[in-house]
């Protein structure tokens, strides 16, 4: 399951038992145990690391497990952003207009770094050679 959608879920749960009366003083002996088995190792790690699971009380420890959660779901939706460039991407691009029938995904551009990139000419792109430029000069004398 992915972050966000374990921070949605039990944030939404949480709101949900305070509108039946329930407090979270009553319900966090309960729910640290469960979102923890959640959370992949790495996060509890550094939960750990940060001094959060600290011996305090069960409310105390749910809300920090959970302000570790929310800090870790927005960093990982800004680092997508980012590499995403936030959702800009440039569709008028001969070269991407090129790579439209091509179901190679290599050629396909991944991201709005990679979009602008390939944009650049290479070498053998700009150079263009014409053999033998003399004789070429003009359609009616080159018969």
């Amino acid at each position: 399951m992915a972050l966000s959608v374990l921070y949605d879920k039990v944030q939404s749960h949480l709101r949900n038992l305070s509108i039946l009366g329930v407090t979270v003083d009553s319900c966090a002996p309960i729910l640290m145990p469960l979102v923890s088995s959640c959370i992949p190792a790495k996060i509890l790690r550094t939960w750990e690391r940060k001094g959060k699971g600290a011996k305090s009380s069960s409310k105390v420890m749910l809300e920090n497990l959970l302000e570790l959660l929310k800090y870790e779901v927005e960093g990982d939706q800004k680092i997508a952003m980012a590499l995403d460039g936030f959702g800009f991407t440039v569709s008028h691009s001969p070269r991407v207009e090129q790579n439209k029938g091509k179901t190679n995904n290599r050629d396909k551009p991944k991201n709005c770094q990679e979009t602008i990139q390939r944009e650049v000419s290479t070498a053998p792109e700009l150079l263009t050679t014409v053999k033998d430029q003399s004789t070429k000069n003009c359609i009616f004398y080159s018969f």
